[in-house]
């Protein structure tokens, strides 16, 4: 088992939510969740740090059963002792140690090896730990208790006999593809659906929250600012916006919407041609952005609708051959430009649009995604109002919705 989740759990704010001080260190406690970084039901690796002095120890965390409507049980164990100075490592400087939250990827890799450097009996507690909670049961803590105290013992009788672990343990964590996997890379073609359906299906590393809707996906950071993204390809949402998924920013709330888009061959000879259906898809992005540039900042009158661009609709251009941008976006890369680029481009008598023609006003898809959850672009006031009604009525019954848009034009 690898941990692919750290968290951040100061000491001072769960002292007086202790419910129990057994088997040496180990304990538990109750929260409801504000002084817990958000995981999923772990266990997690957790930094517990004493804010205070800045010195932190590593354990294991995990969440339990409810206490009630709001309340869990948690339980840490397995603390290994360290005393080691949170502000000194580079995969912890920017973090806040006072603050219950959660690594991400990026950051957890580069503190499980940075941790070793200092502290020399890591690389063993952390062998120990995975082997123990290869299977994070669901059980009361009494039968997890049991379990464990099998496992400890068959562990014991087959080190008496002689027999060496080591082998079968390196064997159950090896990383296997499925069969279908072995002779494919980033180099295997992708259908335009496949890569609409996997940047819907993750935002940074946010953690995704409990599904609303079939076609809805919402994305939680460990800051507790929020997105959802609408499904919108081949529905009644694409015929009325021309778009394929729509990013809607919780605060300030506001949306930006984005086509989907294939070039079609390789290096220079890359190009995604603007035919009938493509112009179409513009025209109706084309109006989604010229109610929003209308109704930007003048209707705005309050600080969270001012936006330094009313820009809302985009095209991302992806090759047919894509690669993943990054662990941080685990978003597919291309070009993410804007429609007015585009409408000003297809006015002149454009007929395809390659990597070098949009270069100038290109995304990529780490900055794409910075802006969708920034303040600063998107729609806002009656356009924002406009598409909620609109996308209410089309997650409800699509054949009825009509979005009412007064243009700029």
């Amino acid at each position: 088992m690898t941990f692919k989740q750290i968290a951040i759990l100061p000491l001072r704010p769960i002292e007086s939510a202790r419910l129990d001080e057994t088997e040496g260190d180990d304990f538990t406690f109750a929260d409801t969740g504000d002084r817990v970084p958000k995981f999923k039901v772990g266990p997690v690796i957790c930094i517990l740090v004493d804010p205070p002095t800045g010195a932190f120890d590593l354990a294991v965390i995990t969440r339990g059963q409810r206490l009630s409507t709001f309340e869990w049980r948690y339980r840490v164990e397995d603390i290994l002792r360290l005393g080691l100075p949170f502000g000194e490592f580079e995969a912890l400087e920017q973090l806040d140690p006072s603050r219950g939250q959660l690594l991400n990827p990026s950051q957890s890799d580069a503190l499980l090896h940075e941790i070793p450097r200092q502290a020399e009996n890591f690389d063993d507690w952390y062998a120990f730990v995975r082997e123990r909670h290869a299977f994070a049961l669901d059980l009361s803590s009494h039968g997890r208790d049991i379990v464990r105290q099998q496992a400890d013992a068959t562990r014991m009788a087959l080190q008496i006999v002689g027999f060496d672990g080591s082998e079968v343990r390196r064997a159950l964590s090896e990383d296997r593809q499925a069969p279908f996997m072995r002779d494919l890379d980033e180099g295997a073609r992708a259908l335009e659906d496949a890569v609409i359906i996997s940047d819907w299906s993750a935002f940074q590393d946010w953690d995704e929250t409990p599904p609303l809707h079939a076609a809805v996906k919402r994305y939680r950071s460990a800051q507790g600012r929020q997105v959802t993204i609408v499904y919108a390809n081949r529905t009644n949402i694409e015929t009325s916006t021309g778009v394929d998924l729509v990013y809607y920013r919780h605060r300030p709330p506001g949306y930006l919407l984005v086509q989907y888009k294939m070039y079609e061959g390789s290096g220079d000879s890359a190009r995604a041609s603007v035919n009938r259906q493509f112009r179409k898809e513009l025209r109706a992005m084309n109006r989604v952005d010229s109610a929003s540039r209308k109704h930007a900042n003048a209707t705005c009158e309050v600080l969270e609708g001012y936006r330094l661009s009313a820009a809302a609709c985009f095209v991302k251009f992806c090759y047919r051959k894509p690669g993943f941008e990054g662990l941080d976006t685990r978003l597919l890369s291309g070009d993410v430009v804007p429609t007015e680029h585009l409408k000003i481009a297809t006015k002149a008598g454009v007929k395809s649009f390659t990597p070098d023609s949009v270069a100038s006003s290109r995304l990529t898809a780490s900055q794409f995604t910075s802006l969708a959850t920034s303040g600063l672009f998107g729609t806002c006031g009656d356009v924002t109002e406009a598409l909620d009604a609109f996308l209410e009525a089309s997650l409800k019954d699509g054949r009825r919705a009509v979005l009412a848009l007064e243009s700029g034009e």
